[in-house]
């Protein structure tokens, strides 16, 4: 936006290694984690990410100690914990019916999810240089926030809202990623995510138990389900069965069209034949005789 401008970046253009930037620190009175010499952590509202020796390779699993948030939450067994997630336009105002800003709400999701242990992994992906890095994460309250975000959207999304969706999603994401947020493309994806959230207002009911996060069940006024009368695999209340009869025969069309179309063509190879045809030297007349 300004090419004029010079950029300093100093962690870039001055690399130096994990002792001696954990050196800088101390020297200068900021505190200083005490694996901060072993790995790179990075805190963050969002979650956690963790470098370290075991992060450079692919086979090795991060040492419990490097962990920061879930850090032993898998040596007491807690017992399971239900909680209710209310969205309004896709967008999370409340935990346990408590009315919360966004960030006092992620910071309060946080603490609840990760003594279970949940959001914990370590991610394998592309650099956008297109090398494969490896990196340890937490994220607690963006596992429970996006698993009960995206129970909501099943109910009160199209199939093929959602579809579209995810597609524009995965671009979106990786252009930010890229660092391509100010290209107009960004706006046109954003204009379509924000259309999708127009109906995703509703309450979403969580279990939280060690190492995973199970949706118990979901409420929305603009739930789909609701809407139907009919109800799945018991009874079809919103068609007669000859409309039934109808639609899967329209259903089968292009299966029809596609068996009709081989065979078509197998019984224009057979009328072209020879009376004879060569077979491995010999010749075989129609009536499967060889000489």
């Amino acid at each position: 936006m300004s090419p004029e401008l010079e950029i300093l970046a100093p962690i870039r253009d001055q690399p130096k290694s994990r002792a001696e930037e954990a050196a800088y620190l101390a020297e200068r009175g900021f505190a200083v984690p005490p694996s901060g010499a072993a790995y790179s952590i990075n805190r963050g509202l969002w979650g956690t990410t963790i470098g370290g020796r075991e992060t450079l390779g692919s086979s090795e699993p991060l040492a419990e100690e490097a962990w920061v948030l879930t850090r032993s939450a898998f040596a007491v067994r807690l017992p399971p914990s239900s909680h209710t997630v209310r969205f309004v336009r896709g967008v999370p105002v409340s935990f346990d019916g408590e009315a919360l800003e966004p960030v006092a709400l992620i910071e309060k999701l946080e603490a609840v999810a990760a003594p279970f242990g949940i959001g914990r992994g370590i991610h394998l992906g592309d650099t956008v240089l297109g090398i494969k890095g490896r990196v340890a994460f937490e994220a607690p309250a963006a596992e429970v926030l996006l698993t009960a975000h995206r129970e909501l959207e099943k109910l009160v999304l199209t199939g093929r809202q959602q579809r579209l969706k995810e597609t524009v999603a995965a671009f979106y994401g990786d252009w930010v990623h890229e660092g391509h947020h100010l290209d107009p493309a960004c706006r046109d994806a954003e204009a379509l995510l924000a259309s999708t959230q127009e109906r995703v207002t509703g309450e979403v009911r969580v279990l939280l138990r060690p190492g995973s996060c199970f949706v118990e069940g979901v409420t929305s006024p603009y739930s789909l389900m609701a809407a139907s009368r009919g109800t799945y695999g018991e009874a079809a209340k919103e068609w007669t069965s000859a409309d039934a009869a109808g639609f899967a025969r329209l259903l089968a069309v292009p299966g029809s069209l596609y068996e009709r179309a081989g065979r078509q063509a197998a019984a224009t190879a057979a009328a072209e034949e020879p009376s004879g045809v060569t077979v491995g030297g010999a010749i075989t007349t129609p009536a499967g005789e060889s000489r």
